[in-house]
């Protein structure tokens, strides 16, 4: 029993071995094939390549061919566009002239009398109401009133009032309302109905700028300057001229004007001494 229990214990050890070297083998095996695969992905590539080679190396001039693969797509890349613009052009043009052929046909259903307007707008408490003619015309009268005091940029010509007047007229409504008389005119002005409007009173012309002339002269005194002194010889007083003045010595200027020191002393205005006379 002692043998038996010892062959199985040994057993277990070479099974282990061996599994344990199948599982070695596996994984070298598996690390050989990711290298091989690695060489394989890599073997175009250069890796680790000098700095210098970069910097030394000068761009290649282009060649001819090169530079008319590139002007044919530029042209090609051109050509889409210009055709792309005119695609747009043409559209626009197509939906200007559906906008105006539109808006004539509205011009023709909202004032021609041979068409009828589908669009026709009659407030719903007005379809079927019902009153005398002369009820009538006074309400009619009121909301026109009301439509012309909301409503600034309509003038209240003949012509205007006329042309309103005669779409409901023509279309069998003798009721009208002024949220009625609002959405028809609305309809008429996008529509590009004329209606008359008031004349922009003229601007007023600029009035010219005056300028105002500055003379630089001075003008001359009224008269001659003179001058009132005292005769030395007479002791009265006499009018001196600016000649006679000008030819007067220090001295006798002195004398003449009695200028006395304490008269040429400067006036006491602030504190300090005040001069001993």
């Amino acid at each position: 029993m002692r043998q038996l229990a010892a062959e199985r214990r040994a057993g277990k050890r070479d099974a282990a071995t061996t599994a344990a070297a199948i599982e070695a083998e596996a994984q070298r095996a598996r690390e050989r094939e990711a290298a091989l695969r690695m060489e394989t992905e890599t073997a175009d590539h250069k890796i680790g390549r000098p700095l210098s080679q970069y910097r030394d190396t000068e761009p290649q001039p282009m060649s001819e061919r090169q530079r008319l693969a590139i002007k044919e797509r530029r042209d090609q890349e051109a050509a889409k566009e210009a055709e792309r613009l005119e695609a747009v052009r043409k559209a626009e043009a197509e939906l200007v002239e559906t906008h105006r052929k539109i808006a004539a046909l509205q011009r023709q259903v909202l004032t021609d009398p041979k068409f009828y307007d589908v669009d026709l707008y009659v407030n719903p408490e007005l379809v079927n109401a019902s009153m005398p003619t002369p009820e009538a015309v006074k309400f009619n009268v009121q909301a026109f009133d009301s439509f012309i005091d909301s409503t600034p940029s309509f003038l209240p010509s003949p012509r205007n009032l006329d042309m309103l007047g005669d779409y409901f007229e023509r279309h069998g409504v003798r009721i009208v309302s002024t949220t009625m008389l609002e959405r028809l005119y609305k309809r008429m002005i996008e529509a590009g109905v004329p209606f008359e409007q008031l004349e922009p009173e003229p601007e007023p012309e600029p009035k010219p700028e005056q300028k105002r002339k500055v003379s630089l002269r001075i003008a001359p005194p009224a008269g001659p300057l003179t001058y009132e002194g005292w005769n030395q010889e007479t002791g009265v007083k006499e009018v001196y001229s600016e000649r006679q003045v000008a030819r007067m010595s220090s001295e006798q200027y002195r004398r003449v004007f009695r200028l006395t020191p304490d008269k040429l002393t400067l006036p006491n205005v602030g504190p300090g001494p005040k001069p001993q006379r």
